[in-house]
């Protein structure tokens, strides 16, 4: 992402927040706890990486050991994801409205609120959190986590407050939900495809999610934003970038993240092909040690997402091309894609060609825009300038640290 170029570390107040809450003396995590959460996430992992905790019947969620085991681990492991989206958010699409208000579908133990709140608390901005799951294990859980957290930041009464809601998620529900509480913004952390697991039926709760939010502006004149966030694995990637798709064939519907506009998908014009966030990060060693009782290891955030706005874009920044990949440095050259208004392509710059004209390509990354490109016809790179190198972006301080 735009603003993330060495590893950033775990927030210290989260992850004594998330050890109070969690462990059985309210402090730290014994020995034997470690050991009997990894345990038990040897099992969990199965069901999300593999099924994507997607199930009719005996659900990940509905089981009290594996709820408290998704607290611990995949709690802080996808948390700082949304506090890196807002983010970008607030700097190519900022948020209009002084506070803000979050449905979050499939909101689990509370990760949205998790990311959401710590980003909002370092902004002194307000927030306003409505989590609704269908598991009563999360639905319990949530509300102490969240207790947690909230003395653990020191924030002030009012500042941020969150409410739990235990109800099925169908279609009906969602839109009831949203009537009732008027948000500011709706978003599914890894819960759309366990909702509607047929993308058609994804498909139509965005568009009739994005018609609500329409009316309720049309009401109150408050910006709305959707934001769906997705693994990073490449089929969950390129299902919502098919979503994606779908969704800007119809009229209304306005990309404004990470693609900057209704551009066509490139990554989709190539079958294996896939498009997503990978962010280093230093996690707690207590988390650390949870994954390695069950074989596994987390040093990145990854993630695809996609932010819905209700306007097109259509300043500076919508123009700009974006790299997707990371550099591929190879015997005399280096090279990495970038996605465009007209699709996806490769660039390269060729060792004896580098120039002052050029060499900032050296230091290119995933997510950076690109301000001024000059290509030759065999795509090498002649002239470049990146978006984070001018001065109104350079002072720019992400809140997530590094």
């Amino acid at each position: 992402m735009l603003f993330y170029e060495k590893d950033v570390t775990f927030p210290n107040e989260l992850s004594t927040a998330l050890e109070v809450a969690l462990a059985e003396n309210g402090q730290t995590f014994s020995a034997r706890e470690i050991n009997r959460l990894g345990d038990t996430l040897s099992r969990l992992w199965p069901e999300l990486a593999e099924k994507r905790g997607i199930a009719e019947q005996n659900h990940y969620s509905h089981r009290k050991e594996f709820a408290a085991t998704y607290a611990a681990y995949y709690l802080p492991a996808n948390l700082l994801k949304w506090a890196c989206v807002l983010d970008e958010v607030q700097f190519v699409a900022p948020l209009a409205n002084e506070s803000t208000k979050i449905c979050d579908f499939g909101c689990g133990p509370g990760t949205v609120y998790w990311g959401a709140a710590w980003w909002h608390w370092k902004m002194n901005r307000k927030l306003e959190f409505v989590g609704i799951d269908q598991s009563h294990q999360f639905s319990g859980l949530a509300p102490n986590l969240a207790q947690s957290l909230e003395r653990s930041l020191g924030a002030q009464a009012g500042t941020l407050r969150a409410r739990w809601i235990d109800r099925k998620l169908t279609l009906e529900s969602i839109l009831e939900t949203v009537k009732t509480e008027r948000p500011t913004m709706v978003t599914f952390s890894n819960a759309l495809a366990e909702i509607a697991p047929k993308i058609e039926d994804r498909e139509k709760i965005v568009l009739a999610l994005l018609k609500t939010l329409s009316v309720l502006t049309d009401q109150d004149s408050l910006e709305r934003k959707l934001i769906l966030l997705e693994p990073a694995s490449i089929s969950a990637s390129r299902e919502l970038l098919e979503l994606r798709a779908r969704l800007i064939a119809h009229e209304g519907v306005h990309v404004e993240l990470p693609c900057l506009n209704n551009r066509p998908c490139g990554a989709l014009a190539r079958e294996g092909d896939w498009c997503h966030e990978e962010i280093a990060v230093r996690f707690p060693e207590w988390m650390n040690q949870i994954g390695k009782q069950a074989g596994l290891k987390k040093e990145n955030l990854l993630f695809s997402y996609l932010v819905l706005g209700q306007k097109a874009q259509t300043g500076r920044l919508a123009r700009l091309p974006r790299v997707v990949s990371h550099r591929f440095v190879e015997k005399g050259l280096t090279k990495c894609w970038i996605c465009t208004e007209t699709g996806k392509r490769q660039i390269r710059l060729l060792n004896s060609r580098k120039n002052e004209k050029n060499e900032s390509f050296e230091g290119i990354r995933r997510g950076d825009l690109i301000e001024e490109l000059t290509l030759s016809e065999k795509s090498d790179v002649q002239s470049l300038l990146l978006f984070r190198d001018l001065d109104e972006v350079a002072d720019h301080n992400a809140i997530v640290p590094s």
